[in-house]
């Protein structure tokens, strides 16, 4: 299984890792067969954001999830959404 979580807490996105026993890599172009989590923070920048988007689409048939949480309530878990 391969997740991408956008705007997570660090600390959240480690614990979610070792419950699932997700490789944490910081690149989409990593995804790994055994299970790997990418951590995105929010982008802002639009270079940076087309940079991100670009390389999700190289690997979208690898993608299991993506969990984006909103920034003013990320603890929340009616702000979390996921799809597949």
């Amino acid at each position: 299984m391969n997740i991408v979580l956008y705007g997570v807490p660090a600390k959240t996105a480690g614990r979610i890792a070792g419950q699932y026993g997700l490789k944490e890599i910081n690149s989409p172009d990593k995804f790994d067969a055994s299970g790997t989590m990418v951590l995105v923070p929010p982008i802002s920048t639009p270079r940076y954001l087309l940079a991100f988007y670009n390389a999700m689409l190289r690997h979208e048939d690898d993608v299991d999830a993506v969990i984006i949480c909103g920034i003013e309530s990320c603890e929340a878990a009616s702000t979390v959404q996921y799809c597949t």
